[in-house]
């Protein structure tokens, strides 16, 4: 395959093609990483509500190898109305670009994405996950977990207002909300749980949740606080 300019792979990049690029010396891996790199194509795909791009790098020697997926199809309209929504969450470009990523990156494991970012998107990713209006739910801490989305964002990418709970969706709050309760004196909220989950406040929703409450109370895996609307996870 000939080699190419710069100018020459950002053509071919734009066109929305496979792109397989020869670099002459290796060291060039990180120049035009930085000048046009992944970093830059990941954030105009995104930015356009494409699909992010599968970019790869393979050394042979004295030459590097570029390899680039770009999917060129019509706007995916449920990452333009993710990333819509984000904006409104969080005004630092870095957030809601890296935020948007997480999502899509939801079948690696934090250890994965990690990988991928520098120290500062690191900090950045930890000041995501801490944000209430964080697209995931916050289980960083098991760096072998995929990251949980929020039910508003499996919502909207399945393009429906309410989705019933499926069974290994109530084990993985049960778990998500006995942690969060160790962190309440052992009490939780259904305004503290809903928020933890992406539940939204309609009528819905909320009674979603508390039927749960309710099935787990039946099960003896929680009993009412005093205070309405609290709960109180037992030791099973």
């Amino acid at each position: 395959m000939p080699r190419l300019t710069k100018e020459q792979i950002i053509k071919k990049i734009s066109s929305g093609k496979l792109l397989e690029v020869l670099i002459p010396n290796v060291e060039l891996k990180s120049s035009w990483q930085q000048e046009y790199g992944k970093d830059r194509i990941f954030r105009q795909m995104i930015e356009h509500g494409k699909r992010e791009p599968i970019i790869e790098f393979q050394q042979f020697k004295n030459f590097g190898k570029w390899k680039i997926t770009l999917y060129n199809e019509e706007n995916n309209l449920p990452i333009t109305l993710l990333i819509n929504r984000l904006k409104e969450y969080f005004s630092n470009s870095d957030e809601w670009r890296l935020a948007t990523a997480i999502v899509l990156w939801k079948n690696k494991t934090w250890n994965q994405i990690l990988s991928f970012l520098d120290e500062h998107y690191i900090r950045v990713t930890e000041r995501i996950i801490e944000n209430s209006h964080s697209p995931v739910i916050p289980n960083l801490s098991d760096r072998n977990s995929k990251p949980l989305l929020k039910r508003w964002v499996i919502a909207l990418f399945q393009n429906q207002t309410i989705i019933p709970f499926s069974t290994d969706d109530e084990l993985t709050y049960l778990n998500e909300f006995r942690i969060l309760s160790k962190k309440m004196n052992g009490i939780l909220s259904n305004i503290q749980a809903r928020e933890h989950i992406g539940l939204t406040n309609t009528k819905a929703e909320i009674s979603q949740l508390t039927n749960l409450f309710t099935k787990w109370q039946k099960q003896g895996l929680v009993k009412k606080s005093l205070k309405r609307g609290e709960w109180i996870f037992l030791n099973n």
